[in-house]
């Protein structure tokens, strides 16, 4: 015991230790990032090659630490159920920064790189509304049961005026789930819009004209965004005394930082470009001189948003009982390689979009019925406990039989009406 004593105090000690160095290591690279702008623009470096390098060295940073902070969470996959949505938003900051920088050095990459940036921020947005959700309860008909026994929410100033309360419950979850996928399924279709318009020659990027696809893009861009948003800003708004142990709120402001910084900043560059307030240059038009701006914009911020990921996204969120829900069953700690395998493939975002087309064009239902716990096709990952993470809808989660189910729903009604307990 004593020997384990002294073997965990060294494994605290070297890892205090190697955070100073990196904080120290962090602040020098920084300090030293000006004198080297200094240098390279006394021996005559273009300012591309300046701007590419004081962006590479933030991208450089911004990448160690967010995969740093990925490789920790599969290294304490805990819970799994809920890190692996942990890890794809963390992958948002190495896509941001790497796609941006490329893109910095070759502006014919753009219009490809953009697509991939923006179709991950629709997976982001996705992916830490279920977070939300899986948090609540370990199934889509659990947590349904347990919004319907919550007051009624209604809608969000100014849209109280305008739209009817959802029906706390069914009505509610589905179509706040929906809120969020409608822009995943909306951006898959933009990105193939923006590549065949640029393909053809009548994008025009910076455009605000009706005679090109890039003003209606934007639009109907901007629409849906903020619809994805305002539905997980009312799901939260209904439930975050619940999610409060999980600091949803500063996990809300660093995704919807990335999302709103990254487009606002695009929308006003493309309009300084309209009014003529960025100029051509001999080496690049207008439109590209954004272009290049906004990307190395985005590198610099990669790095500042970076930090803010690692506080908040940590895995210490799930160490011990930090992360248990108000339904959780518990976990073991899952191997490193299925860990990684289980937070790369969106085989649930798949299922997901196909199940909920389909239940739109039956004409939607909210009802028990639609949310069934029927197992979804796809490999299960076994813990260290050796439970099995059966698939209920598209999600995979630690209920072993039904009785489990009962008993978890049973405490999810109790802990909304306390004083109705026998």
């Amino acid at each position: 015991m004593e020997e384990l004593s002294v073997l965990a105090l060294a494994h605290e000690r070297a890892a205090r230790l190697s955070r100073i160095l990196t904080v120290i290591g962090y602040g020098l690279i920084v300090t030293a990032l000006p004198f080297v702008v200094y240098v390279l623009v006394e021996r005559g470096a273009s300012k591309q090659v300046v701007a590419w390098v004081v962006a590479g060295v933030c991208v450089m940073l911004a990448v160690s630490l967010s995969i740093h902070d990925i490789n920790a969470n599969l290294d304490n996959f805990e819970r799994p159920e809920l890190q692996k949505y942990v890890v794809r938003i963390l992958f948002m900051i190495p896509i941001y920064s790497i796609t941006s920088w490329l893109a910095l050095y070759d502006e014919k990459l753009n219009v490809l790189l953009d697509s991939i940036r923006g179709l991950y921020e629709a997976f982001v947005i996705w992916s830490f509304t279920y977070f939300l959700m899986v948090y609540l309860g370990p199934t889509q008909e659990m947590l349904a049961e347990r919004l319907s026994l919550k007051p009624q929410e209604e809608h969000l100033f100014p849209f109280n005026y305008i739209l009817r309360p959802w029906q706390m419950g069914y009505e509610f979850l589905f179509k706040c789930k929906f809120g969020t996928l409608q822009y995943v399924i909306w951006k898959i279709l933009n990105e193939l819009m923006v590549l065949i318009a640029t393909a053809l020659g009548v994008y025009g990027y910076g455009t605000w004209s009706l005679t090109a696809v890039y003003f209606y893009c934007m639009m109907i861009t901007n629409f849906s965004q903020l619809l994805a948003i305002y539905c997980l800003a009312l799901f939260y708004h209904a439930t975050y005394k619940d999610l409060a142990p999980i600091h949803p709120l500063a996990k809300f402001i660093c995704i919807k930082a990335v999302i709103f910084f990254s487009f606002w900043q695009e929308t006003f560059l493309s309009m300084l470009v309209f009014f003529g307030w960025i100029k051509s240059t001999p080496y690049f038009s207008a439109s590209e001189y954004a272009e290049a701006l906004q990307d190395f914009i985005i590198c610099i911020e990669m790095f500042i948003f970076s930090i803010a990921h690692h506080y908040y996204f940590s895995y210490r969120d799930f160490e011990g009982n930090a992360g248990d829900s108000p339904s959780s069953t518990g976990s073991g700690r899952a191997p490193y390689g299925r860990a990684l395998l289980e937070s790369a493939f969106p085989n649930d975002l798949v299922y997901d979009i196909t199940r909920d087309m389909r239940r739109l064009s039956r004409g939607g239902s909210f009802s028990a019925s639609t949310y069934e716990n029927t197992a979804s096709p796809g490999p299960s990952l076994a813990g260290r406990s050796g439970q099995l993470f059966n698939e209920s809808n598209h999600e995979r989660y630690l209920v072993e039989d039904q009785e489990q189910l009962s008993r978890l729903m049973d405490q999810a009604k109790a802990q909304a009406h306390p004083g109705n307990v026998l």
